[in-house]
């Protein structure tokens, strides 16, 4: 069997989160149920760790939809206000790691700053991997959403793929 691609990891790691079965993981994602459960296991993935938000989300939709055009309006004024912080910051991100990878390296010191910046754009962007997450109920972390990967530029998409491979420009 072909290695999955590392969008059909996402996938596969996002339904886990949601609470699907692993059966229907692996019918969705063409993922074998050992093969995610084993890699679950090992990154400790949390099971229905996106349940609640669903649920909430979904209340809030339905709040949303009761209603008129003009409170739709302002509430999703309101809300682009309260979180316009969190864009800039993913933007400034990918602004750092896009100068830093321009930059030529030419001492171990300047690909560890590299590699330091980089990391940061990739945990502001992306969210902490596993083993870097505090795992606190208080603690927010900034990771971009399905919606808001779609709203980056090809620019940022592309500083964004490349971040984790590219430490210095040739």
């Amino acid at each position: 069997m072909a290695k999955a691609s590392p969008e059909r990891w996402e996938k596969a790691k996002a339904l886990y989160e949601k609470g699907t079965s692993l059966r229907d993981i692996e019918a969705e994602t063409g993922i074998p149920y050992k093969t995610v459960d084993n890699r679950a296991k090992k990154q400790r993935w949390a099971k229905s760790s996106l349940a609640q938000l669903i649920d909430d989300s979904v209340k809030v939709q339905e709040q949303f939809g009761t209603l008129d055009l003009a409170q739709q309006a302002v509430v999703a004024q309101e809300v682009d206000q309260r979180t316009k912080h969190l864009t800039w910051l993913n933007s400034a991100a990918i602004k750092n790691a896009s100068e830093a990878m321009k930059l030529k390296c030419n001492a171990q010191l300047d690909h560890v700053r590299r590699s330091d910046t980089i990391l940061k754009t990739k945990e502001t962007i992306v969210g902490k991997t596993p083993d870097t997450v505090i795992n606190n109920p208080n603690t927010q972390q900034l990771a971009l959403t399905a919606a808001e990967l779609r709203r980056l530029t090809p620019e940022e998409y592309k500083v964004l793929q490349s971040a984790t491979g590219k430490l210095c420009a040739s």
